[in-house]
Order: C-alpha cells, then sequence, then structure tokens
C-alpha cells in the first residue's frame, strides 16, 4: 500500500492521469487509475522497455507455458487482471506514453 500512496504523490503520475481524463477521456477515478497503473507497470514494464520476454512472477506461465510472452500478452493479461475493457487498453497505454515514452 505505501507504493501506491507514493504512487499518487507523483507528479508524472499525476499528469498521465490528467491525460487519461482529458485527452482519452478515461472514466476510472485516480485511486483506480493508480492501482491499475501499478499493476500495468510491474506487468509490462520488462517487455515494453527492455524486451525481457520472462512472465513476471505471479503471472502464470505465459500462453504457451514455457514462462516466456510478447508485449500482446503482457498487456491483455494485465487488462484482464485489472478488469480493463478493451477499448480503454490504449487510454492506459498513451496517458504513460505521453508523459514519458513506453516503448
Amino acid at each position: 500500500m505505501k507504493k501506491l500512496e507514493k504512487m499518487k504523490k507523483d507528479k508524472d503520475i499525476k499528469a498521465m492521469y490528467k491525460i487519461y481524463k482529458v485527452k482519452f477521456k478515461g472514466k476510472d477515478s485516480f485511486n483506480l487509475y493508480v492501482k491499475n497503473l501499478s499493476e500495468f507497470f510491474r506487468i509490462t514494464m520488462d517487455i515494453y522497455i527492455s524486451g525481457y520476454t520472462g512472465v513476471p512472477k505471479g503471472c502464470g506461465k505465459g500462453p504457451n507455458g514455457n514462462g516466456e510472452w510478447g508485449r500482446a500478452d503482457a498487456i491483455k493479461y494485465w487488462a484482464d487482471k485489472c478488469n480493463v475493457k478493451y477499448r480503454d487498453i490504449n487510454k492506459y497505454f498513451y496517458s504513460v506514453d505521453e508523459v514519458s515514452a513506453y516503448s
């Protein structure tokens, strides 16, 4: 919980949320956005930033059961885990990407 509280105070996270709400017309509350964003970073950061294909701990064994996945697999897993609708995935991704490049 300390991690989420720290994220809520971060100026970049606040900027990302503003873009999510204003530019992309996102519907989630700030608290839910931060919670989902925390999982988004945990689940997708390795594959998007460094290209590391290993599945993070607690995220299963990947679609082929070999402990690896691609970007699409990671983001789908995140969306399913956080109950983010398909049409809203890009709202999260681009709210982050517009503040700091995410790929």
